[in-house]
């Protein structure tokens, strides 16, 4: 069990290893980890011995997190060390290195691995360091080619008026790949829809939805002319545009850094887990209470979809 923990190795008086497996998020030190140290460390730092540290952290998170934490886990040693030894001790260097290392040994972005969920140790049994040395490190990895996603999320602005069986509708929606490429671009497809509506409703609204699409590779995909829906459902009641859509033209604005983009990804990653939403498509969800007008309707829907204009959008 140790061995999936520590992965060590000693050349002479220097010792090098590498405490492995921390908990995601975590800087507390597994019991394998404080075995080792009082086994291996203790004696040589009793011995005038001194020691270097270096923390890891995998890729998944955030980078400044994972930077921060990076550090908890070399200073968690560096403590837990002092206690055993109920003194302090020479330290050649405590540092953190955040995921910069993963990224370097090929690590794809947002891939959570054990193996730098870590602390990198070099400890001499000699009371003066050489010059500190590269650690032992994982295999290098070769990058994953990375895949655009086919998940696609936006937030619009519907009209929709019916009179008992018959209505018309008409949506403009900006839509966002739910996947950035490495520099933070993302790819964007403004769509205008409309058409007539066929089932039961009375009343007119004018509101926010949510538009979701999946299995699309292709912006153009998304033209569409004279085809049905599935079983679709509007409702409107009461409420404000206030902030959320300020008329088409503000679209645009809406999704303006990685945050607001990271969100709105989440929320259709969310979305498409309901079994509504399972059959490749197009899907407009309407935001309750963000519109004027009271509208309740139920039916299917017949028009077509337009791509009006594509383009990138950095986020960072």
């Amino acid at each position: 069990m140790p061995g999936t923990f520590v992965v060590d190795h000693c050349e002479g008086a220097v010792t090098l290893a590498r405490l492995q497996f921390f908990d995601v998020s975590q800087s507390n030190l597994k019991e394998e980890h404080k075995s080792w140290l009082r086994r291996n460390v203790v004696p040589l730092l009793k011995g005038n011995g001194s020691i270097s540290l270096v923390g890891l952290s995998s890729r998944s998170g955030k980078a400044s997190f994972n930077k921060a934490l990076s550090m908890k886990r070399a200073e968690a040693v560096r403590i837990f060390l002092e206690e055993c030894l109920q003194s302090s001790f020479p330290f050649d260097l405590v540092d953190g290195l955040g995921e910069s290392l993963a990224e370097d040994m090929g690590q794809e972005d947002g891939v959570e691995d054990g193996q730098f969920r870590a602390v990198m140790i070099y400890v001499h049994a000699i009371p003066t360091p050489p010059n500190p040395k590269v650690i032992k490190t994982p295999k290098k990895m070769k990058p994953k080619p990375r895949t655009a996603s086919t998940l696609w999320v936006g937030i619009g602005e519907s009209h929709s008026g019916d009179l008992v069986a018959l209505g018309r509708y008409n949506w403009n929606a900006r839509l966002y790949r739910a996947s950035a490429d490495d520099g933070g671009f993302v790819d964007y497809v403004d769509l205008m829809a409309e058409g007539w509506k066929l089932g039961g409703g009375l009343g007119g609204s004018v509101g926010a939805i949510v538009v979701v699409a999946h299995g699309v590779k292709s912006a153009h995909e998304f033209n569409k002319k004279g085809e049905w829906s599935d079983w679709d459902l509007d409702l409107a009641i009461g409420g404000k545009l206030g902030d959320v859509l300020k008329g088409i033209r503000g679209i645009d604005k809406i999704v303006t850094t990685m945050d607001k983009y990271e969100e709105l990804s989440h929320a259709a990653i969310e979305i498409t887990k309901n079994k509504g939403f399972v059959k490749k498509g197009l899907y407009t969800i309407p935001m309750l209470g963000v519109g004027t007008g009271l509208h309740v309707w139920t039916g299917r829907k017949y028009g077509d979809v337009s791509v009006i204009s594509v383009g990138r959008a950095n986020m960072k």
